[in-house]
């Protein structure tokens, strides 16, 4: 009986060693993300609150803060209302954290886009005939207060959602993108 318990217990602290060099083994920082998904991941944070036609400026989950401002415009041809965007994204040390890094993004970018609707309030995909866009800027990415790369935009967009068409072609931080889906025509 005492010689099960004595293996019982070398069993067992034989296992609880196994299971923490299995956890000091593993990484315990999440992989490193590419700089055009990182530059990517900024462009999309949204602002805080509702434009009212003033720049937002928002505060970074890490620090810092981006600066969005937006001009629309809309003119009728025909049935066709054209409705004409330009937003900015202006970010000043804008910080997230990923593990223990604090990634930080630096610089502008800017999106311009016109769109053929049906009506007045078509949103995409309904009522959209025809949407082009061209986003530009240069965003410098840092970790943990190191400049590690600079981020070229130049990126041209062109959907037509009732022909079930979606074309995106240009570089992204030094990636060159052509790619063309098709999906199902929007009804």
């Amino acid at each position: 009986m005492k010689r099960e318990r004595v293996l019982t217990a070398t069993v067992g602290s034989l296992l609880m060693v196994g299971i923490f060099a299995g956890c000091d083994g593993g990484p315990t920082e999440p992989q490193p993300i590419e700089p055009a998904d990182i530059a990517a991941l900024f462009a999309s944070l949204a602002p805080d609150g509702e434009f009212d036609g003033t720049p937002i400026v928002t505060e970074c989950i890490a620090g810092g803060t981006f600066t969005f401002s937006m001009d629309t415009s809309s003119t009728r041809d025909g049935d066709i209302m054209i409705r004409r965007t330009r937003w900015t994204r202006h970010y000043d040390d804008c910080g997230m954290q990923r593990g223990s890094t604090v990634i930080t993004v630096s610089g502008e970018l800017t999106w311009s886009g016109e769109s053929h609707l049906e009506h007045e309030d078509a949103q995409w995909p309904h009522g959209v005939l025809y949407q082009e866009s061209h986003q530009l800027g240069t965003l410098t990415i840092a970790y943990d207060g190191v400049e590690a790369h600079s981020c070229e935009y130049d990126l041209v967009t062109i959907s037509e959602p009732a022909a079930g068409r979606y074309h995106i072609k240009g570089s992204q931080c030094g990636i060159a993108v052509d790619r063309e889906i098709f999906l199902p025509v929007a009804g």
